[in-house]
């Protein structure tokens, strides 16, 4: 989950370029796979510490990162891999294949800065960690990045492992609205559209935000 590369700052523009080459990644433990981005992102925009919104509270993230695999998924690739395992197949190796094949370089637009409220956000949900709401904040400020590799990468999960991952949407959680231990780590984007439309859980509602606010 390195997030060492190269960044570029393209001059009279508000375009960030960052080389991510292919390396060794692995799964976590949970089945979950997250590309760190920190350095980029503090390069980029430095951003302030805490902002206070009328919804409240927000504090930046510690660290900044673009979700491969995400806790939605990671029970449906454990079912997979039990199952593959029973027939002398090693799934997981698989998936740690074509993440460390895939190139995750990507840019950052800095006029991209989105505010985002989660419609579906409950609660007791959090506090009990249960369901598929178990991690989602009630609110987020994040940043669109462009990243091809995910689309790749997207692409080989469905032909190659059989799990279809819906639509890519990249993009970095840059700060989460406070609730005491009813925070959560954050809002799933998958189908930006589709959850703004209301097709997709978590449904939800975004405007879009001038990074200097973030300053």
């Amino acid at each position: 989950m390195s997030d060492r590369g190269e960044t570029t700052v393209g001059e009279r523009s508000q375009t960030v370029e960052v080389k991510l080459a292919p390396e060794a990644r692995e799964l976590n433990n949970l089945n979950t796979y997250i590309v760190l981005v920190t350095e980029a992102i503090e390069k980029a925009l430095p951003i302030k510490e805490r902002l206070v919104l009328p919804e409240g509270e927000f504090l930046r993230k510690k660290e900044f990162h673009v979700t491969a695999l995400g806790f939605g998924t990671k029970d449906e690739i454990k079912e997979m891999a039990e199952a593959a395992s029973e027939r002398g197949e090693n799934l997981i190796q698989k998936i740690n294949e074509i993440l460390s094949a895939i190139d995750f370089s990507f840019t950052i637009d800095l006029n991209s800065v989105r505010f985002v409220h989660n419609k579906d956000y409950d609660a007791n949900a959090v506090l009990t960690k249960t369901g598929r709401a178990a991690f989602e904040s009630e609110y987020t400020i994040t940043i669109d990045v462009n990243m091809p590799g995910m689309n790749e990468f997207y692409d080989r999960m469905r032909e190659e492992v059989g799990l279809d991952l819906g639509q890519s949407a990249t993009h970095v959680t840059l700060y989460i609205k406070q609730n005491g231990p009813a925070t959560g780590m954050g809002i799933a984007i998958t189908d930006l559209e589709g959850q703004i439309r209301g097709d997709v859980l978590p449904r939800i509602e975004c405007k879009p935000l001038s990074p200097e606010i973030l300053k």
